[in-house]
């Protein structure tokens, strides 16, 4: 029997509490819009999770509660602290959607030539005549070179840029496209 009696306590004492403490916070969501009341568990979240709770609240109308808080949930959970936070992601996030826009932009614009980049928008084929028809030229202007001197010149001043101004503009079409999701 005093077994039993040991072994009904030691169950007792394991089994989870249920009297937790459920602390809440009405909220006054008069005039907000939609968008701010749809950030409103993400953003109860995020100040529980600054004051050192990680526990998703439990969020029923205006009422915001959290069992067993390690914070004070009233003066952490506040209508206009809740707001605040609010208002900083979506100007945050304003301005990250417009810096998004902005590079949607050049990159747009690097594909569809308008920044003199005309690689981006030719086919395959006339790509490759133009490279023929410049390695023609190339090699032409190289044929009349007669010293070291000039050969070195021409590599310095014709080849090499050449190849760069190339390299550069399949880099942005490549980069551009990409970003684009391969338009």
């Amino acid at each position: 029997m005093k077994h039993f009696a040991y072994f009904f306590i030691y169950f007792l004492m394991g089994l989870p509490s249920a009297s937790a403490v459920q602390v809440c916070s009405t909220l006054n969501v008069t005039g907000w819009t939609q968008e701010q009341r749809n950030l409103i568990p993400f953003t109860t979240y995020r100040l529980a999770f600054e004051a050192g709770q990680d526990v998703v609240p439990t969020i029923t109308g205006n009422q915001v509660c959290y069992d067993d808080p390690t914070f004070n949930v009233p003066s952490v959970i506040t209508t206009a602290s809740i707001l605040s936070k609010i208002n900083t992601t979506l100007a945050q996030r304003s301005v990250d959607l417009a810096n998004v826009a902005v590079k949607q932009q050049a990159f747009t614009d690097e594909i569809s030539g308008a920044t003199g980049n005309d690689v981006c928008d030719a086919s395959l084929a006339d790509i490759e005549t133009r490279i023929d028809n410049r390695v023609a030229a190339l090699q032409a202007q190289l044929d009349a070179t007669t010293t070291a001197a000039e050969v070195k010149a021409h590599l310095r001043n014709q080849l090499y840029p050449a190849l760069g101004t190339v390299f550069k503009r399949i880099a942005k079409c490549l980069k551009a496209r990409s970003a684009l999701g391969g338009l």
